[in-house]
């Protein structure tokens, strides 16, 4: 009864904060930089979601990431439109959300009256607040993680050597596999190993670690293990680097030292506005007096009631995350950067502010259950009127609603053209698309601004290559020993209108126009390959030239030897059939190492450690 109340609650509010605008016909939420996963070739070429289809480094992240949402949506999309799709999948994002943190407060927390309060704290939290609007809370990956971060937190700071360790690699392997708090998790293991060496009880935890890698737990530990294998060896063979797939990991540090990440200020778009940027148009709530006054007051009291009562290990937790989620800014700016740069995996910090600002959130529901009966009291008071403040600050500045948000962006966006505009580009095989507009295009709907794609280019499966203003023509030149479909998006803020009169006169033939969109196609002047692909493949005389990308051809042609000049791949022989027997494996292994590590969290008596709630 206490969690139909907490979960009718909380879905009933985030519907009157904007997602009833979903019902809408034909109206699709597509947010910040289009993070939601909704297109009809998810589950097609290496889960091009959102990306173009061979933009690889990003599609690796992306098969890890959207596997769970991949399987629902096209499950889904077997029997019911893309609309009805979309709207089934962010309930059941939201349901997971918030039934997964309600679980994990409930094994922390004895009281039941209690739970219900914490967990919509916990769920409109300043944190998760930046996710509705940001788009990331659509993912079943990331729900999942956000949802146990409560209850893995918790148990690493009352952690106890001699405790079950394998439930505890089951909940980090739930993280893992959403990739966006493995880093942070890994820091705070580091710390618990640290604070157990000073208390002497370093021994015990290996014996107990020990004990834990038997024979009888080898093979399930191996098989929980494999789906990250294949993903280091596929990032690895597709000739990828670090700087690629994350680059900038620093430039979007949080401001203001320490301070900001306990304000639970975990995004620098705060106080950094893009603009215009659907993202983040409510940030002027995080300056508001009530904001300013409670999210001081509250971690300042947390702390100090800690301090009174000497509590000092989760003091050192929060403090760790607050240095860590100030990215490179002082103090000690160098030491962060020091990290960053020379420590395993280290560039996978990007945008700490996020990253650990998840767990700063979780931090201040985790943290009342060490408190006084007294001193929880207050604490609690505050943290009820910091969710009434959370909630109108959500509901008046328009987080997730088009309609209270900022008058000139959008997050939920109308193209009808889309669907049969992207069925006539599939029609030209063996034919790379060129697109006037950037991955991450100015898009404007209905005189509105949309921060990154469209549903076009999201549909397409095909070799997309953005090429935006003067790289527009000059991309077209390189790739003229191929037949090319030149796609002008004309939704964009800056047009280019030149470049589309130049390919008129240059053995263009129009084959589609309207006040939006205008193709226009050029067959190559070289034979077609006879088999057919989603990237351009021609032969000239003794050899075949291929458009596609050399990281996606060493993944999907890795026996194959070839030639590189100029961005072009050239081999002796005509490519086989494109089969992608290694995503199969890694799906497999994916989906039977996450239903071990659910029923190895589900199925152990007081799940993580066997032991009783502290309060």
């Amino acid at each position: 009864m206490y969690y139909l109340f907490s979960a009718g609650t909380y879905l009933a509010l985030l519907w009157i904060f904007g997602l009833s605008e979903l019902l809408a016909p034909n109206l699709t939420l597509v947010p910040h930089d289009t993070f939601y996963p909704l297109t009809d070739f998810l589950t097609s070429t290496s889960f091009a979601t959102f990306n173009s289809a061979f933009n690889y480094s990003n599609n690796l992240a992306g098969l890890m990431v959207l596997a769970p949402d991949a399987f629902v949506i096209y499950t889904l999309k077997l029997l019911l439109s893309n609309h009805s799709s979309q709207i089934i999948h962010i309930l059941l994002c939201l349901v997971v959300f918030h039934g997964l943190s309600y679980f994990s407060l409930q094994r922390i927390f004895k009281s039941k009256k209690l739970v219900p309060l914490l967990a919509l704290c916990y769920c409109f939290s300043p944190y998760s607040s930046v996710l509705y609007s940001a788009g990331i809370i659509y993912q079943l990956s990331t729900v999942i993680g956000l949802g146990i971060l409560p209850l893995l937190l918790y148990n690493l700071m009352s952690f106890e050597p001699k405790k079950d360790v394998l439930s505890l690699i089951a909940l980090i392997t739930l993280l893992a596999f959403g990739l966006l708090f493995i880093y942070p998790t890994l820091l705070l293991i580091s710390l618990t190993i640290l604070i157990a060496w000073k208390n002497k009880k370093i021994g015990e935890l290996f014996i107990n670690i020990g004990r834990t890698i038997n024979a009888k737990n080898a093979f399930l530990l191996l098989t929980i293990c494999i789906p990250f294998f294949v993903f280091i060896y596929l990032t690895l063979s597709a000739g990828n680097n670090k700087d690629a797939i994350l680059a900038n990991g620093a430039g979007s540090a949080i401001q203001g030292g320490i301070f900001y990440p306990l304000m639970q200020i975990s995004a620098w778009g705060i106080y950094n506005v893009w603009s215009p940027r659907a993202i983040l148009n409510f940030h002027a709530y995080f300056f508001d007096n009530p904001y300013r006054i409670l999210s001081i007051t509250l971690p300042c009291l947390i702390i100090y009631f800690l301090y009174r009562d000497k509590k000092f290990i989760p003091i050192i937790f929060v403090l760790f995350l607050a240095f860590f989620a100030k990215g490179p800014n002082p103090p000690f700016g160098d030491l962060f950067s020091l990290l960053i740069n020379h420590f395993p995996l280290g560039y996978m910090i990007r945008s700490p502010d996020s990253k650990f600002g998840a767990f700063i959130a979780a931090w201040f529901m985790v943290s009342i259950v060490y408190l006084p009966s007294k001193q929880r009291v207050i604490i609690i008071s505050l943290s009820t009127l910091f969710l009434l403040s959370n909630l109108g600050g959500m509901f008046y500045h328009g987080a997730i609603s088009s309609n209270r948000g900022n008058e000139s962006t959008t997050s939920f966006i109308s193209d009808p053209e889309a669907a049969a505009l992207s069925r006539l580009i599939q029609s030209y095989s063996n034919t790379i698309v060129v697109g006037n507009f950037a991955d991450c295009a100015n898009e404007l709907y209905e005189n509105k601004f949309h921060t990154c794609h469209g549903l076009l280019s999201t549909n397409l499966k095909r070799q997309l290559v953005h090429a935006p203003g003067n790289s527009f023509i000059a991309t077209i030149q390189k790739h003229e020993e191929f037949a090319v479909l030149a796609l002008i998006n004309k939704r964009q803020e800056n047009k280019n209108d030149l470049a589309l009169a130049k390919l008129l006169k240059t053995n263009f033939t129009q084959i589609y126009n309207s006040e939006n969109y205008e193709v226009v196609y050029k067959p190559s002047i070289n034979k077609s390959c006879s088999r057919q692909f989603d990237f351009s493949c021609v032969q000239k005389d003794s050899s075949f030239l291929l458009s596609i990308p050399e990281p996606a051809y060493k993944y999907y042609f890795s026996s194959t030897d070839y030639m590189l000049a100029n961005g072009i791949i050239s081999v002796v022989n005509e490519p086989p059939p494109m089969k992608d027997w290694k995503r199969l494996a890694f799906l497999w292994s994916y989906a039977i190492s996450y239903l071990l590590c659910l029923g190895l969290i589900f199925t152990n008596g007081a799940l993580v450690f066997n032991k009783k709630s502290v309060s």
